[in-house]
């Protein structure tokens, strides 16, 4: 799945678990998971940003929201895939206990976006 994570979707939730999703995953999932893998400052223009490495690739990218130009970019991956999950238990859980295991961080990991998107499912 090919996420960009940087645009603030719409919840239509109000109950106690409800956060603010980018692209699915809430703030501090992106957060926890940049925040574990590689990274090195580069510039785009006159701005220092930061780059993060595939885990598939090992290349580095930026987030795109830093360079809206870049064709490829950091997207956050399932290792399990969200569609396997749902086939097998997710789709008999309720809307809490999807997102929470949506965005367990224990099962995601920093990938390019070429590389997310030909993992497929």
């Amino acid at each position: 799945m090919d996420t960009d994570y940087d645009d603030v979707k719409d919840v239509n939730y109000d109950g106690p678990g409800w956060r603010a999703t980018y692209g699915g995953f809430w703030k501090e999932t992106v957060d926890t998971v940049l925040s574990r893998t590689a990274t090195a400052v580069g510039s785009y223009g006159s701005l220092q940003i930061f780059y993060y490495r595939c885990a598939n690739c090992r290349g580095w990218f930026p987030r795109k929201r830093d360079v809206p130009s870049a064709s490829k970019y950091i997207t956050i991956d399932h290792i399990s895939s969200v569609r396997n999950h749902y086939k097998s238990v997710g789709q008999y859980m309720d809307f809490d206990a999807r997102n929470q295991w949506y965005n367990k961080t224990g099962n995601l990991r920093a990938m390019c976006n070429r590389c997310n998107s030909s993992k497929g499912g």
